[in-house]
């Protein structure tokens, strides 16, 4: 899960312009209203383990997305660095494998729409509400005379 989140950091650090964006700003008071409300919904979360992938889909395509970015900075000419070139070359293999294979291991289970899988489905919500949280503390700020200019 680490991985995932610093690539997301990665991926958002390299194509976003964090200077420009008032969302950032506003961010945190967002986050902010959106866990309250999800814990004042409705009672003690579920202790029950949900075996829906929720939104994984999402996750993998940006996994997909950043790993073919990391293969493309490695594309340039790499005469100027020391490295051992069997173990780059098997590091550049290996995480290609991964960009094509990443869909490979998606399953969904479908509950129906029972209470207790809304109840698994506000618990995912606030599980991937936190790791959007986790992400946008490791984003730079965004200065104010730079937002506002």
């Amino acid at each position: 899960m680490l991985n995932c989140i610093l690539t997301l950091v990665f991926l958002c650090s390299s194509v976003v312009t964090v200077q420009s964006c008032d969302w950032l700003r506003l961010y945190g008071d967002l986050s902010n209203d959106s866990m309250s409300l999800l814990d004042q919904m409705g009672g003690e979360m579920t202790d029950q383990q949900c075996p829906v992938p929720f939104p994984e889909s999402f996750y993998r395509h940006i996994k997909k997305i950043s790993l073919k970015q990391i293969i493309q900075l490695y594309h340039g000419n790499r005469s100027s660095v020391s490295w051992d070139h069997n173990k780059t070359e098997r590091f550049l293999i290996t995480v290609d494998r991964q960009a094509r294979e990443i869909n490979s291991c998606s399953h969904f289970l479908f509950q129906g729409e029972s209470a207790e899988s809304w109840e698994l489905i506000r618990k995912e919500s606030k599980m991937h509400l936190e790791r959007l949280d986790l992400l946008q503390a490791r984003l730079p700020r965004p200065s104010r005379s730079a937002a506002s200019g």
